[in-house]
């Protein structure tokens, strides 16, 4: 807008231009990749007056891009278990704790990763799921039977009596 001689104001024509970004015919200002302090500056159409804006523009956040699951893969014996991380990897490359549900099969996982293997041998899996959205990872669990282990060892016969030889 114009300002008038009696503090009045008027739609003026103006032409616009704009550091960091673009603007339009119609003064819509669209900012561009690049973060940092730029302004816009409306010059009226055959005039001598102008007037400029400060714009700021600022990094968008980083989204949430991944779940990363640790250790992705696991061997147990039937009844052990085994601690479960997970955490959320930012579009930005950086990671930090998101709330997580977990689930697993051919055993359990406590609400902290926790996870305790069934009594089942087999190929089982623990899922980590980002509580505000569809995100996931799983970690692939084997679960197998403990060996038999030398728990003694036996001599047998476990006594034996015996008559000294003498030569005559």
């Amino acid at each position: 807008t114009g300002r008038l001689s009696d503090d009045s104001h008027t739609t003026v024509p103006v032409v616009w231009t704009a550091t960091g970004g673009t603007i339009s015919g119609g003064g819509i200002y669209t900012a561009g990749s690049t973060p940092g302090g730029f302004v816009v500056i409306a010059t009226e159409v055959g005039g001598p007056f102008a007037d400029t804006s400060s714009v700021t523009v600022t990094a968008a956040p980083p989204t949430l891009v991944a779940i990363e699951l640790t250790p992705p893969t696991a061997t147990l014996v039937v009844g052990a278990s085994l601690q479960f991380t997970a955490a959320g990897r930012y579009s930005d490359s950086g990671t930090q704790a998101v709330p997580i549900a977990w689930s697993a099969t051919g055993g359990t996982v406590s609400d902290a990763g926790l996870y305790t293997a069934g009594a089942v041998a087999g190929s089982f899996r623990v899922v980590a799921q980002w509580q505000g959205g569809t995100l996931a990872d799983t970690s692939a669990v084997t679960v197998e039977v403990q060996p038999a282990g030398i728990v003694a060892v036996v001599i047998s016969p476990d006594s034996l009596r015996m008559k000294k030889y003498e030569d005559t």
